[in-house]
């Protein structure tokens, strides 16, 4: 078991380099961390990050590109983050593990 704890996150930060090679490499690291923060802290606590705990996390590290982060209202196991590439806002959903535009 504590093994599967050590890989998870690395698998979530290889889905994540899978679904999103249009973003420069900054943007890339950036979105990794995030992610790997969020995977972490779901697996030591058991929930997701609240908005200020990821507020307290993100302010403390330098994240190119990553704006903000929400948790799914219908899913509370599910999260969003938001990113700022240059004119467009991209999401990266962990549901489908893809970036995409902002509708």
């Amino acid at each position: 078991m504590k093994r599967i704890r050590h890989v998870i996150p690395y698998l979530f930060v290889f889905f994540v380099g899978c679904g999103s090679d249009n973003l420069p490499p900054e943007m890339q690291k950036s979105l990794d961390k995030t992610v790997s923060y969020i995977s972490n802290f779901k697996m030591s606590l058991s929930r997701l990050p609240t908005d200020n705990e990821y507020a307290t996390w993100s302010r403390t590290n330098d994240l190119r590109g990553v704006v903000d982060y929400k948790v799914d209202s219908a899913n509370t196991n599910e999260y969003r983050v938001y990113i700022w590439r240059g004119e467009r806002l991209l999401i990266y959903s962990s549901k489908t593990k893809v970036l995409s535009d902002a509708e």
